[in-house]
């Protein structure tokens, strides 16, 4: 079984994650019988997942680099693509 609920600070913009609705579901879906029961119980839980979002964001990060000033080339991008990248 998961665990009851993971602490959060009282502050935190995300929703908690603990989820009585989905726990079940989870717990249906492994104590299910048979196939059919099984895809009842996880069509279930897709359901749930998407109206309650188990997760959550833990933010953005900028990948800083730098070049030599005699490199030519460099594609605008979040992460280094160095195809185009060539000696002036």
């Amino acid at each position: 079984m998961l665990p009851a609920r993971i602490s959060r600070p009282a502050a935190a913009l995300a929703p908690p994650i603990h989820d009585a609705g989905v726990e079940a579901a989870v717990q249906a879906w492994i104590e299910a019988p048979d196939a059919t029961a099984q895809t009842a119980a996880m069509d279930r839980l897709q359901r749930l997942a998407w109206d309650t979002v188990p997760f959550a964001s833990t933010g953005l990060f900028r990948l800083r680099t730098a070049f030599r000033r005699e490199l030519e080339g460099m594609l605008q991008a979040p992460s280094p693509m160095l195809w185009d990248l060539r000696r002036a």
